[in-house]
């Protein structure tokens, strides 16, 4: 795991000068051991003062997992559940621990961008189990994937990786291993949250070069899927566009109004955070297949 140096835990109280709690990610593919370490973390913090805590999972949700992942619409719509129930609970009083799969490297870039949008902490737990042990395990559980929906996930998984700050403080944790409790505790109560940076957002706004590749960038992939329902007007494929390795899910038809649209909320979430150039691409792609 990624274990930065820190404090004891008895060396500070952690609810001094804070705005918001904090958020925990769990990572990783299904029936990997995510909601026993969510219950260990929780354990743990109500243990240590942190008395509200949410745990929040497609079961408080009311979501059955194999139709909330049936097909790319359905789990789009999942995510964003999950989403937004993140963002309702996070408040001064409230920690949120996420137990999902939240495998997906431009959903958790949009999870650390509501906590960055909050000045808080958050970190990722990644339970890194093999498949054929999760596979075990999911067989030997009562809410269970079905066979074929483990297998497509499990080899979707973008594997957490601390480089991106979207990604740290990362915690890996194999199924004999011991969670580094005091490590977690002191990276969500002792490190101050990131504040929204403004010196950056001014220095991307006025940095013409920059505005223009990303409006360049974008602009062509929006194009490129627009181009290919000309082509092929049968949605349910994956699109490849410039700028990126990554493929466009097109699951269904999209106009160049809705593509604006997507367009704009993109440059305005990247206006405070902004991807290196040579992610523009990427992180674009991303996030239109979360949110087409």
């Amino acid at each position: 795991g990624i274990n930065a140096e820190y404090g004891s835990c008895s060396e500070f109280s952690p609810f001094t000068s804070r705005e918001e709690m904090p958020l925990v990610l769990l990572c990783g593919i299904p029936a990997s051991g995510k909601s026993t370490r969510a219950k260990q973390i929780e354990d743990y913090l109500r243990n240590n003062e942190v008395t509200k805590v949410v745990v929040i999972t497609e079961d408080t949700l009311l979501i059955e997992r194999n139709e909330g992942y049936k097909d790319n619409f359905s789990e789009k719509n999942t995510r964003s559940a999950l989403k937004a129930a993140a963002d309702r609970s996070l408040s001064q009083e409230t920690t949120v621990i996420l137990d999902s799969l939240n495998y997906i490297k431009g959903y958790r870039y949009e999870l650390y961008c509501i906590a960055r949008a909050l000045s808080t902490t958050h970190c990722v737990i990644y339970c890194n189990t093999t498949k054929e042990t999760a596979k075990q395990w999911n067989q030997n559980r009562e809410a269970k994937f079905n066979d074929a929906l483990f297998t497509d996930i499990a080899s979707r998984l973008e594997t957490p990786n601390p480089r991106n700050r979207w990604d740290y403080p990362c915690f890996e944790v194999s199924p004999e291993e011991e969670l580094p409790f005091d490590d977690i505790f002191q990276a969500l109560f002792n490190k101050k949250g990131p504040r929204p940076n403004m010196a950056t957002k001014l220095q991307v706004i006025t940095d013409t070069n920059y505005v223009h590749e990303m409006d360049k960038i974008t602009q062509e992939i929006m194009n490129a899927v627009l181009e290919a329902q000309k082509n092929n007007p049968i949605v349910g494929y994956e699109l490849t566009v410039p700028h990126t390795t990554k493929k466009i899910n097109l699951v269904r038809e999209v106009n160049m109004a809705e593509l604006r649209r997507l367009k704009r909320q993109f440059n305005k979430i990247t206006q405070m955070h902004p991807p290196p150039p040579n992610e523009i691409g990427e992180v674009f792609a991303e996030y239109l297949n979360g949110n087409l």
